[in-house]
């Protein structure tokens, strides 16, 4: 060790010496050099330090854009969500996205009817035979009193009666063609064929005439071509727009309430379109006029309804003053329609009624009378499988039912409370193999002891081809005189007679 380094270690190891005591050290002990590899060292580390500011600032200076463009974008998303917000929360806007919503919901009822729909094209043939059987322990009970004398009879031949039907259209052409014959013990009743040709009725009935009878014209041919879902789509789009341009902030309320969906309760905006009866009428002949102005809504609506062409502006009376409420429920933020409802003040009475639609898990429509609940019903699942329950103001069950819809085949059954001491129960099936579909229908009421007071069963065999043969001869055919009017009276009194009686 050189005598340096050994000046350095005494130093190290001088003791801590009190306040009150001074040291002197020797000059040549206060100028000791520290060694090489110390002073290098020294040097290196502010050297580093130097160095590593530098490289920070070249990482915070490339760093710097991209900082400032996540900025941006959180700005931005800010900004486009506030935007969104004060865009959505506009009453108008709120109005047109409840139609479109409500909108969607009919179509996709509309796709899940049309997977089990019978292929059946414009013009086709129906022929079916359909029978009655209705049996009543009470009424025969009163027969048997002396009360409703020959009942019994009449309820025997229904059973006994099979009534067989044809029917044929051709839209293209403008022709529908009606038959119906019922067999009484296979004994034919009487036979009567309705006819309509370009909108021109006949009738004929043998025991009436033998030629074809001219009744009042009926257009029906336009109400028979389908309206597609394109087309009802169309009507919807320019009903919103109108809506849309013509509607004002004056004409809405807001609030903010609490509704239950799906059994909890949910803080919702509850906004309004309260119309008194002069401007509902304002609304309503703009939006006429609107379909009209678009030639191919205007088309739509004349096939719909011929009367549409016809409609005038109404004037409303000064004295009407009638309330008209489309109201919707939206969640706050998003703005989301989770329910509907529409009411209506009488001017008169000062009533309101109105109904709603809940949109939950659960779908709820209820009657609402003076903004009260009078009768719910619900329903859960969808077309394939579903569930109906019926209650009234106090959520109390009135009536059960379920029921299925499947390619082939459908089910539904039902119990209704119709008062304190009657029940009504029915059920339906349907099964269908190619182009035949046999069909039951039974119903029965039953008193609050369960004794069967009236019963009925319907059933139905038909089958449906897409062609039609339409041939009737219209050649001859003559106006209804005063005397053919009372034959047939004559012909429906004789046909109910041959009930009365044992045949």
């Amino acid at each position: 060790m050189t005598e340096d380094n050994k000046n350095i270690k005494n130093q190290e190891e001088i003791p801590h010496l009190e306040p009150s005591k001074e040291v002197e050290f020797k000059e040549e002990e206060e100028q000791v050099v520290p060694n090489v590899e110390t002073v290098q060292n020294n040097n290196t580390i502010p050297m580093n330090l130097e160095e590593k500011k530098q490289e920070d600032a070249k990482k915070l200076h490339k760093s710097s854009p991209k900082i400032f463009i996540i900025l941006a974008a959180i700005i931005v998303i800010i900004v486009s969500f506030v935007g969104y917000y004060v865009f959505a929360s506009n009453p108008k806007r709120i109005l047109i996205s409840s139609i479109d919503s409500l909108n969607r919901k009919v179509n996709a009822l509309n796709t899940d009817i049309n997977q089990y729909k019978t292929n059946v094209e414009d013009n086709f043939q129906l022929n079916g035979t359909m029978s009655v059987k209705i049996n009543s322990d009470v009424l025969e009970a009163y027969e048997s009193m002396g009360v409703y004398p020959g009942l019994s009879q009449v309820l025997t031949n229904l059973e006994n009666t099979e009534f067989q039907y044809e029917y044929q259209q051709n839209i293209k052409d403008k022709k529908m063609y009606f038959n119906l014959i019922p067999y009484l013990n296979g004994k034919e009743l009487t036979n009567i064929s309705y006819y309509n040709e370009n909108s021109q009725q006949y009738i004929l009935i043998k025991e009436i005439a033998s030629e074809y009878l001219e009744l009042e014209k009926l257009d029906i041919f336009d109400s028979l071509q389908e309206t597609t879902i394109d087309d009802y789509n169309y009507i919807v789009d320019v009903v919103k727009n109108s809506l849309y341009q013509h509607v004002t902030k004056n004409d809405f309320k807001t609030s903010n309430v609490k509704v239950k969906i799906d059994g909890k309760e949910k803080e919702v905006k509850k906004v309004s379109l309260t119309l008194d009866a002069k401007r509902a009428n304002e609304l309503f002949d703009q939006v006429i006029n609107d379909l009209k102005k678009d030639k191919k809504a205007n088309k739509i609506m004349n096939r719909i309804s011929p009367e549409f062409k016809n409609y005038k502006k109404q004037d409303v009376e000064g004295k009407d003053s009638s309330v008209l409420n489309f109201i919707t429920y939206v969640t706050k933020f998003s703005h989301e329609p989770v329910k509907y409802a529409l009411t209506h003040t009488d001017s008169y009475t000062k009533k309101e009624s109105g109904i709603a639609f809940t949109d939950g898990t659960t779908k709820e429509f209820e009657v609402i009378e003076n903004e009260q609940v009078v009768s719910t019903i619900e329903i859960k699942g969808n077309i394939e499988k579903f569930e109906i329950a019926l209650k009234d103001e106090n959520g109390k069950e009135l009536g059960t039912g379920k029921g299925s819809y499947q390619d082939t085949k459908a089910n539904f059954e039902m119990t209704l409370d119709i008062d304190k001491n009657m029940i009504l129960a029915c059920h339906m099936n349907a099964k269908k193999a190619g182009n035949q579909t046999d069909s039951t229908l039974q119903c029965e009421i039953l008193s609050s002891n369960n004794q069967s007071l009236l019963s009925f069963e319907i059933t139905d065999t038909n089958t449906v081809t897409n062609e039609e043969n339409i041939k009737v001869d219209i050649d001859g055919s003559r106006k209804m005189t005063k005397l053919d009017q009372q034959k047939l009276s004559t012909w429906f009194q004789q046909l109910l007679t041959n009930y009365f009686i044992t045949q």
